[in-house]
């Protein structure tokens, strides 16, 4: 039983383990910046590869824009800085040295140099202060940073401060997240140990990635892992379409409206995996939907609705006049006579 008391479909986890794919299993999903449907355009800021948050710019250029008071767009993003990301830091001015400022110019060593010598004139001092030994040093352990690695730790001072800042994580996991900084990113951690209901979202976001059709971002899909994993539900089927529309916040804007549509998609796709498709699949449902049977009639969400006739010799018999009907109207070719394929009735 489920944490609403309503029974776990059977099979399912086993079916969404062979179908998800490595690259959709990670906790933190990465999409490439071009991908048209699970990536986003670069800020409009000449300089910065950042993804575009409100305005067509990045958070860190929306959030300045606004602190300068909402400038003419077109003069602020000719004339604004970089954020932080993957921008060079500053070196050291004595000749020769490769470790990060710490004061004044200066790394922490030939800053300490310079106050012990009584603070004499920088430009003078540093004519003698040149290091001359040749022995070769590490360089920060992040790719895109040329500066020595500050003894005993595998970073430059900066992006030394910067890993204590996050916690000292792993280090192969800083470097990724210091080279995916300000990429599309779809984070899948807030799920914590529900298994079944990460892979359900997974599923769902490598089924829009597939299907090439409707831009999926991630400030739409985040909030829907972020509501879905405060919830008690440890699948998605736990609740019926309708109860997930009445929990979600009330749609209206774009935003919220693409949020309903990811989680009505997300739902019809674990139930076409679970069920599979097809009239020996459809047939003993109450409901039909006509895309399982691939009728298309423009319209993907098209229904036959049996549950309404409380009889259930009625409701048998009615599947049974309709579904001859629509084999013969769907499946006949032109020029030929006849079903194509087996009778669905057996």
């Amino acid at each position: 039983m489920t944490a609403t008391g309503a029974p776990q479909p059977a099979g399912l986890l086993e079916r969404l383990m062979a179908a998800v794919r490595p690259e959709f299993r990670a906790e933190v999903v990465f999409a490439d910046r071009r991908d048209p449907i699970l990536g986003s355009p670069p800020c409009r800021v000449p300089t910065c590869d950042r993804q575009q948050f409100l305005r067509r710019l990045c958070d860190g250029h929306w959030q300045r824009w606004k602190r300068q008071g909402r400038p003419d767009m077109e003069t602020f993003v000719h004339t604004v800085g970089p954020v932080t990301g993957h921008g060079p830091l500053n070196e050291c001015t004595v000749d020769g040295c490769g470790y990060g400022v710490a004061q004044h110019g200066l790394c922490h060593t030939h800053f300490d140099r310079w106050k012990r010598a009584g603070r004499p004139d920088q430009a003078s001092w540093l004519r003698g202060a040149a290091v001359t030994d040749p022995t070769p040093r590490p360089e920060c352990g992040l790719p895109f940073c040329t500066l020595w690695a500050q003894p005993r730790s595998l970073f430059c001072r900066g992006h030394t401060a910067r890993w204590h800042y996050h916690g000292r994580p792993d280090p192969a996991a800083f470097v990724e997240r210091c080279l995916t900084y300000g990429a599309p990113r779809f984070d899948f951690g807030p799920l914590g140990d529900r298994a079944q209901l990460r892979l359900e979202l997974q599923y769902a976001l490598q089924c829009r990635s597939d299907e090439q059709r409707v831009p999926t971002r991630h400030w739409t899909v985040q909030p829907v892992i972020r509501f879905v994993a405060g919830t008690p539900v440890t699948s998605l089927l736990d609740w019926s379409l309708e109860h997930w529309t009445r929990a979600l916040p009330p749609a209206g804007s774009q935003r919220t409206n693409g949020q309903l549509a990811f989680l009505r998609h997300a739902r019809t796709k674990l139930e076409d995996l679970l069920v599979g498709s097809g009239w020996e699949a459809e047939f003993q449902r109450d409901i039909w939907e006509l895309r399982r049977l691939g009728i298309q009639r423009g319209n993907n969400a098209a229904r036959l609705r049996f549950d309404r006739i409380p009889q259930s010799w009625l409701r048998a018999l009615g599947k049974r006049w309709v579904a001859p009907a629509a084999v013969d109207r769907d499946q006949r070719r032109p020029g030929r006579r006849g079903r194509v394929g087996p009778d669905p009735l057996g």
